[in-house]
């Protein structure tokens, strides 16, 4: 596996690629992939997008792009509170 990190004008880059087998051209968007879905979402979130490659070659390479000020804005904002009788709060017996 191979990551990358780093900036391009104001913007955060980071780059996944790995030596698997790759994805299915038809997988790469499937609504089903909870997990691709999952980070598009999070992604979207902080204004970026995500860009998945599977080459016919093999592997599969996520490319990320969030402009910097919105990264930096979500890191400094405080964690929100838990809720009561989240599972942070519950105490068990032994």
């Amino acid at each position: 596996m191979d990551l990358t990190l780093g900036l391009d004008g104001d913007a955060i880059v980071m780059r996944i690629a790995d030596d698997g087998k790759g994805i299915p051209a038809n997988r790469l968007t499937a609504i089903g992939s909870h997990g691709l879905a999952s980070m598009r979402h999070r992604v979207r979130a902080l204004g970026g997008r995500l860009e998945v490659r599977s080459p016919a070659s093999g592997s599969t390479i996520l490319l990320v792009r969030i402009p910097a000020a919105n990264a930096l804005q979500r890191a400094a904002e405080p964690a929100p509170a838990q809720p009561k009788g989240s599972p942070s709060e519950i105490q068990t017996q032994s």
